[in-house]
């Protein structure tokens, strides 16, 4: 992006643009690049101004490249084809990163967007196409669809061997790494490099204050 590390051309932006700053997608966040995409697509036509009446492409490389895409009506084609069709899976991303969520909650939410994958038009296919394939060959989360079939009173021969007891235990088991994610990071807390006076005793009371938190 033109405006990374490059304060004055930010300053220029703010001045001339009622905007907020362009989101940074992270690399191995999808919803994070499909949000970005509707933030072009949402302002494309006021960053194309700023970009080719503002910007000045001898400054910069980038400032070049960035004129040239703005210019290309492929990529606005493609911005407003991903804000049209793929708007729901960030949300479907954070909605599945809420703490608490049962299992029969989680499940529904995967299956109302799988539902809105096979509506996709035919040129983008391919992602419904990768959507299957990691719902499929994702044998954890069949099992667990299994087991909220059972939840919903219908008989599974394979699950017949289970104990009701374990079944109520995975109403609430969470179908994403976020609580996983969420326990790493209370672990660093506890241990952080700049602790050196934090004494055994009050681990526990430091445990039972950080669990709380999540509630």
């Amino acid at each position: 992006m033109v405006l990374l590390k490059s304060p004055c051309r930010i300053a220029l932006f703010r001045e001339r643009v009622e905007l907020p700053l362009p989101p940074k997608p992270v690399l191995t966040r999808w919803g994070s690049w499909i949000k970005t995409a509707e933030y072009y697509a949402e302002n494309f036509e006021i960053l194309r101004n700023f970009v080719l009446e503002d910007l000045d492409e001898k400054d910069a490389g980038s400032i070049k490249e960035a004129k040239n895409l703005f210019l290309d009506e492929t990529i606005r084609a493609n911005l407003v084809a991903i804000a049209s069709n793929l708007s729901d899976i960030p949300h479907c991303i954070t909605a599945l990163e809420e703490y608490g969520l049962s299992l029969e909650r989680s499940t529904h939410i995967v299956e109302n967007l799988r539902r809105k994958m096979e509506l996709l038009p035919a040129d983008l296919r391919a992602i419904s196409r990768k959507f299957e394939n990691v719902i499929d060959g994702n044998t954890g989360f069949v099992e667990l669809c299994r087991i909220r079939d059972v939840m919903r009173g219908e008989v599974v021969d394979d699950l017949a061997n289970i104990p009701v007891e374990d079944l109520l235990v995975l109403k609430f088991a969470p179908i994403v790494s976020c609580e996983v994610e969420r326990t790493f990071s209370r672990y660093k807390n506890i241990f952080r490099d700049n602790r050196h006076r934090f004494l055994f005793e009050n681990l526990k009371k430091f445990v039972i204050v950080a669990c709380n938190q999540t509630q």
